[in-house]
């Protein structure tokens, strides 16, 4: 993984999603993320160095220099960010993938 690494998380606030987020972070990648509601762990994300967004998911909020952008399963692939994210790169994955 390159230093400082810019990798944007659609549904950041999950379990799964904040592992890996903290993980990147760890490895000192800039991470952002949305996520619809604010949480205990989007807040430990955020003390963390993240940069977390809450409320509808919206296409500005992807960096437009982003490297990876990761998304939750069950986000729906018509979501704002999802689109945004393909316009971008083109390396826009699941967790699961």
């Amino acid at each position: 993984m390159k230093k400082n690494q810019v990798i944007h998380f659609i549904g950041i606030g999950g379990i799964g999603m904040s592992a890996l987020a903290k993980f990147y972070l760890s490895e000192s990648a800039k991470v952002s993320g949305s996520d619809l509601e604010f949480s205990e762990i989007t807040e430990e994300l955020k003390k963390m160095g993240a940069k977390i967004y809450t409320g509808p998911h919206k296409a500005s909020n992807v960096p437009k220099n982003a490297d990876l952008v990761i998304y939750n399963a069950a986000i729906d692939k018509k979501n704002p960010e999802v689109i945004a994210a393909r316009k971008i790169i083109k390396n826009i994955t699941t967790p699961a993938l």
